[in-house]
C-alpha cells in the first residue's frame, strides 16, 4: 500500500442520506475505493456522529443529502457552523436551488442528483485531503 492509498484508507467519511438504498450504495462505492465510511440516516444522527468523532482520527468529510427527516441538510450546515465543527461538506440534492443555498451556508462542493459515480469520487477526493480546519 503506497502513501496515498494509506492516507485514503485512514480517511473517515460520514455519509448522511435518508434513502437507505442510496446510502448503502454510496457507502459501498466509497469503501471499495478504500475509504472508511460511517453512515447516518438523518441530520440528528449526523450531528451526533460528528460530536462524538474520535481524535486524532476525526471525520474528514461529510457527504450530506439536503432533504432529510428530523434535521435537514441546511440545518446540519447551520449546526456545524454554530458548534464550530469544522469539517468539509459535499452537499447532495435533486433540487438545484437548495444546493445554491447549501454552498452559501458552508458546503464546500455540491452534487446534483442523480449523479455519476465518477462525479462523487472526484468530489470526495478533492474535499477529503488535508485538515478540515484549513478551509474555514
Amino acid at each position: 500500500m503506497d502513501q496515498a492509498e494509506r492516507a485514503q484508507s485512514e480517511c473517515r467519511i460520514l455519509v448522511v442520506e435518508d434513502d437507505s438504498i442510496l446510502r448503502f450504495l454510496i457507502a459501498e462505492i466509497l469503501r471499495d475505493e478504500g475509504y472508511t465510511v460511517i453512515e447516518a440516516a438523518d441530520g440528528t444522527e449526523a450531528i451526533t456522529a460528528l460530536e462524538q468523532r474520535p481524535q486524532p482520527d476525526p471525520i474528514a468529510l461529510v457527504v450530506l443529502d439536503m432533504q432529510l427527516p428530523r434535521l435537514d441538510g441546511l440545518a446540519v450546515l447551520q449546526q456545524l457552523a454554530d458548534q464550530r465543527l469544522f469539517v468539509p461538506v459535499v452537499a447532495m440534492s435533486a433540487v438545484a436551488p437548495t444546493l445554491t443555498v447549501a454552498r452559501a451556508r458552508g458546503a464546500r462542493e455540491t452534487i446534483l442528483k442523480p449523479f455519476e459515480v465518477e462525479r462523487l469520487l472526484e468530489a470526495v477526493a478533492r474535499n477529503s485531503a488535508g485538515p478540515a480546519d484549513e478551509f474555514h
